[in-house]
């Protein structure tokens, strides 16, 4: 923008004061850039950041029109000239101009339903805090509350919260505090919420323990072992230890004989194939481990947790298969090794086509 204006000088050569005109040139950048109006636009919206527009630039009144009129579309352009005949637009002044352009293009809103839209608000589960004051700050600027602003969204904030910690403190607030107080509120419990969930410990199962039971599992092969006492077992052992001829060979299982000597001793094991034993003295197959069990009382039989399903019917999966071009749906089935569908719909859909005998024998069960 170029900006021209006039100055005086005065000039003092030889005692005489002498007046001399000089032009100023001011030169000023334009600030920011204003897009073409189009018909399918917000002509509110258009309007309010062209005001700025003029106001950063410093633009006269009389040059206002002119902008105007070179911001707009050829389409938008053609509705002006509609709405200002038989005046060209040139001719009108700006204000006269944005009556017309918001008549045409500003869009009719009713307020009720906009209000009725504002107090059906939910909080959604996935939204944050911040999404869902967001969410009735926008609902709420078409609503035309005025000085209630504040009043609704505070009362919408609260109610429209889903049931829970932060909607339970905030309904023990007092009546008279304000929005940005509810808000920040709601935020820190919401914050606090997150942290405890991250920190928290996960399927902590605690007992209290009085005493110690050792115990060592007895079975072999196939057969579920059973829980025998240790001590029990030590004692037993004990007594029948007393004698070297009730006591089993580690070579080959029996007894009443030299076991430096048994000849059974260099055999190598058919189960875990390690030499020294033959495979029906063999521990690998005997599962043996000590289990401490800290608990108040004595178990042969344990709980388990099971996951249970409720749903008595699971829908099959559909899918479209291609046969000779048409379309059929048929349920998904993994395991089956062929494809087949009934003769009704072969008769509906492939009816045109000829059949084939076949060799494949079919099992139902």
């Amino acid at each position: 923008m170029v900006k021209k204006g006039n100055s005086n000088v005065a000039n003092n050569q030889g005692g005489s004061s002498e007046m001399a005109t000089v032009n100023e040139v001011h030169m000023y950048g334009t600030i920011g850039v204003l897009s073409e109006f189009k018909p399918d636009g917000d002509w509110t919206v258009y309007q309010e950041r062209m005001e700025q527009y003029f106001l950063a630039n410093m633009i006269p009144e009389e040059r206002k029109v002119p902008l105007l009129i070179t911001c707009m579309g050829e389409k938008a352009y053609i509705m002006l000239k509609d709405l200002c005949d038989p005046l060209p637009p040139a001719q009108c002044t700006y204000a006269q101009l944005c009556t017309l352009l918001t008549r045409q293009f500003a869009p009719k809103i009713s307020f009720f339903r906009k209000r009725e839209e504002f107090y059906s608000l939910r909080k959604d589960s996935h939204d944050s805090v911040n999404d869902w004051y967001i969410k009735i700050k926008n609902a709420a600027a078409q609503c035309k509350f005025g000085k209630n602003l504040n009043f609704a969204l505070k009362d919408k904030f609260i109610t429209g919260l889903n049931d829970g910690i932060i909607k339970d403190q905030l309904c023990e607030e007092d009546l008279d505090k304000e929005l940005n107080e509810i808000v920040e509120l709601a935020l820190k419990k919401e914050a606090t919420i997150k942290t405890t969930h991250i920190t928290a410990d996960i399927h902590k199962i605690e007992k209290k323990f009085k005493r110690t039971s050792n115990f060592k599992t007895k079975g072999g092969g196939g057969q579920g072992g059973t829980m025998q006492n240790s001590q029990a077992g030590t004692s037993k052992k004990s007594s029948q230890g007393k004698t070297d001829s009730n006591l089993a060979c580690f070579h080959c299982g029996k007894k009443n004989h030299d076991f430096s000597k048994c000849k059974y001793k260099n055999y190598k094991c058919k189960k875990c194939s390690k030499i020294g034993h033959l495979a029906i003295i063999c521990k690998s197959s005997i599962d043996v481990k000590n289990i401490d069990i800290k608990s108040d009382n004595v178990f042969k039989e344990f709980d388990l947790f099971n996951v249970n399903s409720n749903i008595s019917f699971v829908p099959p999966e559909i899918i479209k298969v291609k046969v000779n071009g048409i379309d059929i749906e048929m349920e998904l089935d993994s395991g089956a090794t062929s494809s087949f569908f009934t003769e009704e719909i072969f008769n509906k859909k492939l009816g045109h086509l000829c059949l084939e005998s076949s060799n494949v024998n079919l099992t139902f069960f």
